[in-house]
């Protein structure tokens, strides 16, 4: 059953000698004008018809646009006797008047179609009499065809034809206009998919859980600036009892920095494995690691610490990421841990700095998205506010301390726009 048409604003049939006024081709730049906003398709198409049902008398009206795929014109809507009809009957180039008027590239217009031997009836119920097809050109390029079809003899006039003709470039500027939207549209659609799938990629290539070690609590906050982000963090078993925790930033943000990311994770793991404990000898592996692609433009900040549940010492190696922030007691220092990022220089080495924890340490790894988060009046979070931070929630447990710096971070950055960077963050806190 078809949807009836909307009824149209008042306006009279344009009369055999009205083609050329003034009013009549100002409706008709109107009209065009219209159909040029109209990015939906299916009601682009409806709206053409409306607007050819107000201008000229039919009983059948076909939409049919050329598929280049098949080949073929496709009826994509049907106004007949005032109800719109879905079809997806299709027409080969040549077939029946219509698809002859899209094979000539020329209109055509059959005062009595019994007497044409192209003609043949697709509403056998209706005893069609005249008929007049009109090609919709872009640049010569065929987009689709106008069809009207009439129960009368000589219903369509050579001022009907002129005024499809005048319509025809405006409706086909409009449908390509629509199909590449809607195509734009499916294609986002499909790019959104990607991303989601990817970010549960990525996501699953972080550590769910951390991992239980005596005496020490371990809280983790992470934060990526889009749907993919290009910090990350691990947690590794050592050899023996020992562990290695990981906080890793790469250079720009988005997918290219996610695939490198993943890549920089695969090789942290792949070289623990196979090396020693030692924080700076793990960065100078990496460090080759990264290089052997030749990936160019890209770069990874790194800070590695192995953790020794025996001894309670810490050591730390840094490769371009923010120095880690120690409270102790009250007091919050840096760690002198510095080093030149990853994936840069091959000759590049890499010092460590050890310490003893003592009972209610607190250590914080971050990534400089934390603290270069900015507000609306680029003022910076800062370095300062971390550590005021860190030093206020000494009593609190580590997962508490990693809340609230990316709370206060985000707090502080809202508005900021596109200036946020992917924010992580680790704490380690001697029980």
């Amino acid at each position: 059953m078809g949807t009836a048409l909307d009824a149209p604003p008042a306006m009279p049939k344009v009369s055999q000698d009205g083609f050329g006024d003034a009013q009549t081709l100002s409706l008709l730049h109107r009209i065009g004008q219209e159909l040029s906003s109209i990015l939906d398709p299916q009601e682009l198409l409806r709206r053409v018809a409306e607007h050819i049902n107000c201008l000229v008398d039919f009983q059948v009206l076909s939409l049919f646009l050329w598929d280049e795929e098949q080949r073929k014109l496709v009826n994509r809507l049907n106004l007949r006797f005032g109800q719109i009809e879905q079809h997806e009957d299709c027409l080969r180039l040549s077939e029946g008047i219509c698809g002859a008027a899209a094979s000539m590239r020329k209109s055509l217009r059959i005062p009595d179609v019994r007497l044409d031997p192209r003609f043949f009836n697709c509403e056998p119920e209706v005893e069609i009499r005249s008929e007049l097809a009109v090609p919709m050109l872009l640049n010569d390029r065929l987009i689709g065809v106008v069809n009207l079809e009439n129960v009368l003899p000589n219903a369509f006039n050579a001022t009907h034809e002129r005024i499809l003709q005048t319509l025809g470039p405006s409706i086909a500027i409009a449908l390509e206009n629509a199909r590449l939207y809607d195509q734009l549209r499916q294609r986002e659609e499909e790019f959104r998919k990607d991303l989601r799938m990817a970010r549960q990629v990525q996501q699953g290539l972080l550590p769910n859980h951390s991992p239980l070690i005596e005496g020490l609590e371990i809280g983790r906050a992470y934060r990526p600036a889009k749907h993919l982000g290009g910090d990350f963090y691990d947690f590794l078993n050592c050899e023996g009892d020992g562990f290695a925790f990981a906080v890793g930033d790469v250079s720009g943000k988005s997918t290219a920095a996610a695939l490198y990311g993943s890549l920089a994770i695969g090789a942290l793991r792949s070289e623990v494995m196979r090396t020693t404990t030692c924080p700076a000898e793990l960065l100078k592996r990496v460090n080759m690691h990264l290089l052997q692609p030749g990936l160019d433009s890209r770069f990874l900040a790194l800070c590695a610490a192995s953790y020794d549940p025996v001894q309670r010492m810490l050591t730390v190696a840094n490769a371009g990421l923010p120095r880690p922030l120690l409270a102790r007691e009250g007091s919050v220092e840096h760690i002198p841990a510095v080093g030149l990022p990853l994936g840069l220089f091959q000759d590049a080495e890499y010092e460590q700095q050890s310490l003893a924890l003592q009972p209610g340490d607190s250590l914080a790894i971050f990534s400089d998205g934390l603290h270069e988060a900015s507000d609306d009046k680029e003022e910076e979070f800062g370095v300062e506010r971390v550590a005021d931070i860190l030093g206020q929630c000494s009593r609190c447990s580590a997962q508490d301390i990693a809340d609230s710096l990316l709370r206060a971070s985000l707090d502080h950055s809202a508005g900021g726009g596109e200036r946020e960077d992917d924010r992580t963050i680790l704490v380690l806190k001697l029980t």
